[in-house]
């Protein structure tokens, strides 16, 4: 069961990251914060390979246009979700991920013909009701008011979109991993998602060097965390299913409203983490009992 253990500890560095993410934002923009978000794992990980520790996979023939095209959609849902850490609470927009498994549903009807057995619409009522609760406080101005809230909510909007790219680039992964490694697919990942991001965020590496300097820290820990989230969930997934590890992953949600609370003095999180415990179960019911 010791896949249990970097299941959780992917929670952690997850939700790590976040704050990381958000405090680095203070001084830089979602363009500079987001390509470091992939640059530095992937530095990270390339001694891995240059020093033979692995072998570099044989790659299948599909490997290079699913990544690329997975790639390119990812860059986007990167920049989007960083963003709406800068526009909106931690508490706010990083419980909106439990959106994912949720979209998957419809990309997967969509894509596949696949339906929904009676756990997954228990799931989506869980997650959808859980979202209710991230604003409950506006109830005061009707019962939709908390969905309004939500939706004007530009930080929410941006990370609900971002939501919706990573159910499409999920089935990606997949493909893509299959097709070569889990840690050279992070790697490879990882860098030409930062590629592709690059030409937006020059501007601002070049502009905010000295900002840049005084993030280094912040910068350095956003690496480690995203490297560190993303190896302890490819061990957890060497033994254990995909759906039971991405569960337990979104345990980060609690830990995000959490510290949303503790490092940035949000408000109402008694509130948001009753919707954040209702959206995690919701997810258990869209992956484990789907």
């Amino acid at each position: 069961m010791t896949w249990i253990i970097y299941a959780l500890l992917t929670a952690v560095f997850n939700a790590a990251r976040s704050v990381a993410s958000k405090q680095s934002l203070r001084h830089l923009d979602e363009y500079v914060v987001s390509w470091f978000i992939s640059i530095l794992p992937a530095l990270l990980l390339l001694p891995v390979f240059l020093l033979g520790l692995q072998p570099v996979p044989a790659l299948g023939e599909m490997f290079w246009p699913v990544l690329i095209s997975d790639c390119l959609l990812s860059a986007i849902a990167t920049v989007w979700s960083t963003k709406a850490l800068l526009k909106s609470d931690l508490s706010v927009t990083t419980p909106l991920v439990a959106f994912t498994p949720l979209f998957m549903l419809v990309t997967g009807y969509l894509m596949l013909r696949e339906a929904p057995n009676p756990a997954g619409l228990v799931g989506v009522l869980l997650v959808v009701g859980g979202a209710y609760f991230l604003n409950i406080r506006e109830r005061r101005s009707g019962w939709r008011a908390p969905f309004k809230a939500l939706v004007k909510d530009e930080g929410a909007r941006l990370m609900l979109g971002a939501a919706f790219v990573w159910s499409v680039t999920g089935v990606m992964d997949k493909i893509a991993m299959q097709a070569s490694a889990p840690i050279f697919f992070v790697m490879a990942e990882d860098f030409l998602i930062a590629l592709f991001i690059l030409p937006y965020a020059w501007k601002g590496l070049r502009q905010h060097r000295r900002q840049i300097r005084e993030e280094r820290l912040q910068l350095a820990a956003v690496g480690v965390f995203s490297m560190l989230t993303l190896v302890c969930q490819m061990i957890a997934l060497q033994t254990a299913l995909v759906v039971y590890v991405v569960a337990i992953k979104r345990l980060s949600i609690l830990l995000s409203i959490i510290l949303g609370g503790v490092v940035f003095k949000e408000k109402d999180i008694k509130f948001k983490l009753v919707g954040g415990t209702i959206m995690v179960a919701g997810v258990i019911f869209l992956t484990i009992l789907q």
